[in-house]
């Protein structure tokens, strides 16, 4: 599995060397990696190996239970990693890595791949 992120100025949201995610764009692709631009300049390249690095930023068409998210919290301008631990007709009931919990509509979710987590494990029991 491979960073899946459109050509150069695709928005998206990648992870920061403080394991937090924030919003970017594609600066360019390469031999094997992708370079971001941060909104405050800053750049960052990482191995396209590296799936769960680069997200698009863009919503999913859907978001199953126990599935790993990416979200902002509250009008934090940083995203958190959150698990859908329930769907409602009110939205994702997202826990955060960090214990908050909140609803959150579709569009302001971000699917975070290839996450194996014991929360998932918890919920098959």
């Amino acid at each position: 599995m491979f960073i899946n992120v459109a050509a150069s100025g695709s928005p998206v949201i990648a992870r920061w060397s403080n394991n937090k995610y924030y919003s970017a764009n594609v600066l360019h692709k390469f031999n094997h990696q992708t370079t971001v631009i941060f909104t405050d300049g800053d750049k960052l390249t990482y191995s396209n190996g590296d799936v769960s690095a680069v997200l698009p930023d863009q919503a999913p068409s859907e978001v199953n239970v126990a599935q790993h998210v990416v979200t902002k919290y509250k009008g934090s301008k940083k995203y958190h990693i959150g698990f859908v631990i329930a769907k409602s007709a009110d939205g994702y009931d997202v826990q955060l890595d960090d214990g908050d919990e909140d609803i959150y509509s579709l569009s302001q979710l971000r699917i975070l791949s290839n996450q194996d987590s014991p929360h998932k494990r918890k919920l098959e029991r």
